[in-house]
Formats: structure tokens, C-alpha cells, sequence
């Protein structure tokens, strides 16, 4: 079995008609698994499941601080490892000097506009652990350590019985980057930041098209069996 993990803003949710494809093509795939690797909360990423792309066989939200399964159950599991080490007071406490973004909030994650080496450093100044996950340009997520897409991936290929060798993963903006640049099969989209694009490992694919159109295009390479590679 392999496994074709997917980001969603920017990635698989546009443009629409691309999107719309990849649902097509995905009903006449079998023998892999498909994965959602997001940081939209879970909330925010239900609504879209059978309804605007096909039911996954997990979904990793809120920047690889949730897991949950086929049936939307929580992997408690994965979730209790994570708020053992979470100390929500002590790093609120480390943000109050910073604009914190409450539509980026979820339970084991505080989203802020600022830049990653201050946030790191105020946490230090604070003695509070955590992880600081570029999200957008300006934009950091504070998760617990051992969060993150590429934790929470690794951990779901394992739950699935697949070796990251054949994890085929893709996305397009910073928080995908230590998933893209892990062990796995990693891609960029085409519409992704040129800046962040470069800053990838030479081995990333770069997709030629973009969005959704390119997530199809990296599915036919992994359904013709070649990997890695620029082009």
C-alpha cells in the first residue's frame, strides 16, 4: 500500500475545477491511502469531507496537532502524547506581547502574527516549551513539541502500515516544508511562494501545474511508479 498525503488551502481546494477532477480520478484509484495534512482546524475541514473532496482515511488538522480517523474520531492516542508536554498558561503567558489570531486557535494550538525568532525568544524568556510553525509570511503557529505535519504524518503512515518510502506527500506553503523535506515523496505545487519553493531540497518534486492540477499530476507519477526528481 502507499499513501498520497495532501494539503488543502492552496493545494488540493483550487482552483475549483481542479479540484473537481482529482475527485473523479480519485474514485478509479485503489490499493492507496489518502491523507488531509492541514492547518485548518477540524471544524473548519468536516464540512468539505464527501462533500467537496472524497472521505480520507485520515485527516491531520491544526498544523499536526490533531489526528483523526476515517469516521472523524479523534486519536486520543496521539492527542494525549502531545498535551502531556503542553503547558497552555506558560505559553500564553510568552505570548501576551504578540497579536494572537483566535481564528487560528485550537485546543493544542496558539496561532500569532510575528516573527519566529521572536516568539522563540520570548518563549525562552518565559521557560515555556514549545514548537513555532511558520504558517503564513508574518504568521507562526505555537503547537506543543512534536507537533507538526510532519510528526503527525510519519505517526498516521505508521497507524497504516505504510513506510515512508511510500508516502507520496504535496502542498505549497511554509508549514508543509519539514513534511515536504522529511523521508517522504515530497512535491510543491506550482502556485506555491517561489521563495519557499527554493528554499525545498533539490529532491522535492516541483509540480508544473498548480493547485489541485498539481496534486493530480504528482498522483499519475506515483500511480506510473517514478519518484523523486525536479521535473
Amino acid at each position: 500500500m502507499r499513501l498520497l498525503a495532501c494539503d488543502l488551502d492552496g493545494t488540493l481546494l483550487e482552483p475549483e475545477a481542479g479540484t473537481r477532477d482529482f475527485c473523479r480520478r480519485w474514485e478509479t484509484v485503489r490499493d492507496v491511502h489518502l491523507v488531509y495534512v492541514t492547518g485548518r482546524t477540524w471544524p473548519g475541514t468536516r464540512g468539505l469531507l464527501g462533500r467537496v473532496i472524497p472521505v480520507p482515511d485520515a485527516v491531520v488538522t491544526a498544523t499536526g496537532t490533531e489526528v483523526r480517523w476515517r469516521d472523524g474520531s479523534l486519536d486520543t492516542r496521539f492527542h494525549e502524547r502531545l498535551a502531556a508536554g503542553w503547558d497552555p498558561a506558560a505559553v500564553l503567558a510568552a505570548l501576551s506581547g504578540f497579536v494572537r489570531l483566535p481564528a487560528g486557535d485550537a485546543p493544542l494550538r496558539f496561532t500569532v502574527a510575528a516573527d519566529r525568532a521572536q516568539v522563540e525568544a520570548a518563549l525562552r524568556r518565559q521557560g515555556a516549551r514549545a514548537a513555532v510553525i511558520p504558517a503564513d509570511p508574518g504568521v507562526v503557529d505555537v503547537c506543543p513539541r512534536g507537533a507538526g505535519k510532519d510528526r503527525a504524518l510519519a505517526y498516521v503512515a505508521r497507524r497504516l502500515g505504510v513506510g515512508e518510502g511510500d508516502v507520496w506527500a504535496v502542498g505549497n506553503a511554509p508549514n508543509d516544508g519539514p513534511m515536504l523535506g522529511s523521508g517522504v515523496v515530497g512535491a510543491v505545487v506550482a502556485n506555491a511562494d517561489p521563495a519557499f519553493a527554493r528554499s525545498l531540497p533539490a529532491r522535492v518534486i516541483r509540480c508544473h501545474r498548480p493547485g489541485a492540477l498539481g496534486v493530480l499530476e504528482l498522483l499519475e507519477r506515483m500511480l506510473g511508479g517514478r519518484a523523486g526528481g525536479r521535473s
